[in-house]
């Protein structure tokens, strides 16, 4: 199939800091950066420019990405590890939500990071974060068991002739998606830096472990359970470190 453009037309952003707890080491004054980057395999995606299909040959276009990041760790060689409970909404069409920090900073002996596509479970549920347009638009209908979206990814994509919407929505906390990063060796870069630079392939939704067809998984995820379940497995392997 032919390539076509990746429109990049997205809305929100919510960042909420509300300090940070450690276990077996001493918090830290710094801070760390963290950036998001995006890009769909090969293809870099932000300037309106992109064009690919997914693993299944399906071109499509994105019209929203958002999601939360949360229950950050950062764990070294000898096991402790050092929490952050900062949630972010991310929205890749807004520059500003894509660089955050976090209230702690290792000094040596990097060994993993762990992050959640997720809000806490405390959080999960209707009205729990602060009542702006950003957070009612992530909102998971009460029916359904209330709370927040984790993940909505939204366009369009061609089939043969005729084009249709999707809208990849992930909620409830049995779809979390953990993401674990080797950071071992990366001491010195990220010292110097102080940052962390996170990248999505945006394929990786489609991709691994299941070719994700939307003729056959269905192009609207939303309480299908089969398909939020496929995603939240494709999403555990969407990171990559960029530093």
């Amino acid at each position: 199939m032919g390539k076509i453009l990746i429109f990049l037309f997205f809305s929100g952003l919510f960042l909420a800091a509300c300090g940070s707890e450690t276990n077996d080491v001493e918090p830290y004054g710094d801070s760390l950066k963290i950036s998001i980057g995006f890009n769909f395999d090969r293809a870099h995606i932000g300037d309106g420019t992109i064009i690919s299909e997914t693993e299944a040959g399906y071109p499509i276009s994105i019209s929203r990405l958002q999601f939360y990041l949360s229950d950050w760790i950062v764990e070294r060689k000898d096991g402790t590890k050092i929490y952050s409970d900062v949630v972010a909404l991310i929205d890749a069409s807004i520059e500003s939500s894509l660089q955050f920090s976090l209230d702690l900073k290792t000094s040596s002996d990097w060994e993993t990071l762990h992050f959640l596509i997720v809000l806490p479970h405390h959080l999960n549920h209707t009205n729990a974060l602060k009542n702006i347009l950003e957070n009612q638009n992530m909102a998971w209908p009460e029916p359904m068991g209330g709370g927040y979206h984790f993940l909505k990814l939204e366009g369009r994509f061609s089939d043969i002739q005729e084009e249709f919407g999707y809208a990849m929505h992930i909620g409830m906390d049995t779809y979390v998606i953990p993401i674990q990063l080797h950071l071992a060796g990366m001491d010195e870069l990220i010292e110097r830096s102080g940052e962390i630079k996170l990248h999505m392939n945006i394929d990786e939704w489609f991709k691994n472990p299941h070719t994700y067809d939307f003729n056959r998984e269905g192009n609207y995820s939303m309480g299908d359970f089969s398909a939020m379940h496929k995603l939240s497995q494709n999403g555990q392997s969407l990171f990559s470190l960029n530093n």
